[in-house]
């Protein structure tokens, strides 16, 4: 079904692929590649969060004051071309009401239900987390403000209508019975972290990422082992560890900086340590990295920098 749809999409029958990437994730719930082909179709993008302009700011134009906040694209011809959907059926209301004023992310479950979560402001800033549910391609979407709250939230699917959440190191997943969008803590990772994320693997199991490692769960999230290594500790602007990927032979990878270097490290199926690699040594600002894998020992990464010593765009 998988490459199927891929060469479905190849022939810009894209309604055809998207159901047979479904029908893949439904046959082999456990393996994830159908999964990520499908999340290729749609998008988020966060909005100014800021009503005045910062200090320094060579642009105010997108440091305006606005109504609502995230933003959501779509696209169905595997992304050479975007339309802007925002979220139908939600009431966002201004933005000290709005469910969904920054800091979104998006998966997709085995029946293909969009899961978005983002920060939730009922009056005060970053006072909780907000889940939506779309189960037509992110034409519609059902939501469900929820407590507590926490910056930078990350999310991850498994099965139908089971997802989870971390938020700082705490783990969140869905209450049996509510399609997804109301949770209930289950546990803490070693890592705290903000900007740490968290991926279902393909064996079933949680990863999260953080400065020293990444740590798996084989209980929902309860409780927590770090996998072996000998990574250098993430640091600097651009310390963030990078959502943990694996290829299809079930490679894992993760990236992070490093005093301004870009790192990346391997374990192996059997979560055994492999090593670390540098791939940038360069002067300059260099922040928020991200990675994918693909075919096995494939993997491509993607980061903000500037070889300035202080760029106003990088936001340090």
């Amino acid at each position: 079904y998988k490459n199927l749809g891929l060469a479905c999409q190849g022939q810009g029958r894209y309604s055809e692929a998207g159901r047979c990437f479904i029908a893949a994730v439904q046959a082999e719930a456990a393996d994830p590649r159908a999964l990520r082909c499908l999340e290729e179709l749609v998008a988020a993008h966060p909005g100014p969060t800021h009503s005045s302009p910062s200090a320094g700011s060579p642009d105010t134009a997108l440091l305006t004051a606005f109504t609502a906040q995230n933003m959501m694209w779509r696209s169905v011809d595997g992304g050479a071309t975007w339309s802007y959907i925002g979220f139908g059926g939600m009431d966002l209301g201004p933005r000290d009401t709005s469910i969904s004023i920054s800091d979104p992310d998006l998966t997709a479950d085995a029946a293909g239900n969009i899961y978005h979560v983002s920060l939730y402001n009922p009056g005060e800033a970053q006072a909780g987390l907000g889940m939506a549910v779309s189960s037509d391609d992110g034409v519609t979407w059902t939501a469900s403000p929820l407590e507590p709250g926490g910056d930078r939230p990350w999310i991850s699917a498994r099965g139908e209508h089971y997802v989870f959440v971390a938020v700082h190191g705490s783990i969140y997943r869905s209450v049996p019975g509510s399609q997804g969008i109301k949770l209930q803590k289950v546990g803490d990772s070693p890592y705290s972290q903000p900007d740490t994320n968290l991926q279902v693997g393909p064996d079933g199991a949680l990863y999260h990422g953080g400065f020293t490692g990444v740590a798996r769960s084989t209980d929902d999230g309860a409780t927590w082992t770090e996998l072996p290594n000998e990574m250098t500790p993430a640091s600097g602007h651009g310390w963030m560890m990078a959502e943990p990927v694996f290829d299809d032979a079930g490679n894992l990878y993760a990236t992070w900086f490093a005093e301004g270097d870009l790192f990346y490290g391997v374990w192996s199926p059997a979560g055994e340590w492999v090593g670390e690699w540098q791939v940038t040594d360069l002067p300059g600002t260099h922040l928020w990295p991200w990675m994918v894998a693909g075919a096995d020992g494939r993997i491509a990464l993607a980061w903000l920098g500037s070889l300035e010593a202080e760029s106003p765009d990088s936001d340090v």
